[in-house]
């Protein structure tokens, strides 16, 4: 009993050490959306500190649609404290969502300035890891290590995305000095590569025009398994033979992207993998649909709806099959 009660020990001590603010008080989440609403309406915020310091910490999530909307009307007025929020600085961290609103609506010089803020990330002296919304990772060392290279490598991604050539050799830099996290390692490596080639180390992802694009080639498939888990923790039960990957391969090129789904996805996965490291998982949701994820992004909340009735029911009847379980 007492070795199990200092194993217990053991393990809160060691384990991650977040200061946080958490849940976040009526008072700061009903001050972001009044300094929001002010700068919107004046074009101009008296209380600018806090707002950019609000967005920097929780990006667009306190705020409801019509928030986001008088950002959108104004967006002159927030396109600087939105490029200030996303620089480097005490509990400040990287919105992808924040980001796409931004990139959404700036111009040409108001671009230049974001690109400016993001490759702060990939050289700036950082001693803070925050998690976001006012969490700070206080301990231990190699978790605040881990939690700043995350950061740095969000930037990466961002600045991958908008096919920023000039930070690469600082991606190459950050490489070089190595990152604690393997998963940080992986999409910085896919950050670089595609700078290089824009389609590289990228199975499907959705083209600026909303449609689907398959990147990958059935050559590179290194096995497809059906199971249960995720990404994360997957729990791969069955291997798809020759024939079966030849099907689901033909089925995947005749996905169309679908409209958003409030589900989840089911308990089953269909876990695709490939030579370069990249790994995919689809989940049927609802009939027709599937929620794909893959590890290419630092982005826990990326997901694609996949829309085919002929693949949906290939992955249920496999599942009755080959697993003996029904999961319609």
């Amino acid at each position: 009993m007492k070795k199990r009660f200092l194993a217990s020990v053991l393990v809160i001590l060691i384990a991650p050490c977040p200061t946080q603010a958490n849940p976040v008080p009526d008072w700061i989440a009903t001050r972001f959306r009044d300094n929001v609403l002010a700068a919107s309406r004046d074009g101009s915020c008296p209380d600018t500190t806090n707002l950019i310091a609000d967005l920097g910490s929780f990006g667009l999530d306190l705020l409801s649609p019509e928030h986001v909307k008088a950002m959108e009307k104004s967006f002159g007025a927030f396109a600087p404290l939105i490029v200030a929020s996303q620089r480097t600085g005490k509990h400040r961290s990287l919105s992808y969502e924040l980001q796409r609103f931004y990139w959404l609506h700036a111009s040409s010089q108001q671009r230049v300035e974001m690109l400016k803020a993001l490759r702060e990330w990939l050289t700036a002296e950082i001693t803070e890891a925050s998690a976001g919304h006012s969490m700070v990772i206080a301990g231990p060392p190699e978790q605040v290590r881990r939690s700043i290279d995350a950061a740095r490598v969000k930037a990466a991604e961002m600045l991958s995305d908008r096919g920023d050539r000039e930070s690469l050799p600082f991606m190459v830099a950050l490489e070089r000095r190595g990152l604690e996290d393997p998963n940080s390692s992986f999409v910085l490596r896919r950050a670089m590569a595609r700078l290089r080639q824009p389609c590289a180390m990228t199975f499907i992802h959705e083209t600026p025009n909303g449609r689907l694009e398959c990147c990958e080639v059935r050559a590179r498939v290194l096995k497809i398994s059906l199971g249960r888990g995720d990404l994360r923790y997957p729990q791969p039960k069955y291997s798809l033979g020759s024939r079966e990957v030849d099907e689901f391969w033909s089925l995947i090129h005749g996905t169309r992207k679908g409209p958003n789904s409030n589900w989840f996805g089911s308990n089953l996965n269909v876990f695709v993998e490939f030579e370069d490291g990249v790994i995919a998982s689809m989940s049927p949701i609802e009939p027709g649909r599937l929620t794909y994820r893959d590890n290419v992004t630092l982005d826990w909340r990326h997901s694609l709806t996949l829309q085919s009735d002929s693949l949906y029911n290939w992955v249920l009847r496999l599942a009755r099959e080959k697993l003996g379980e029904d999961y319609q």
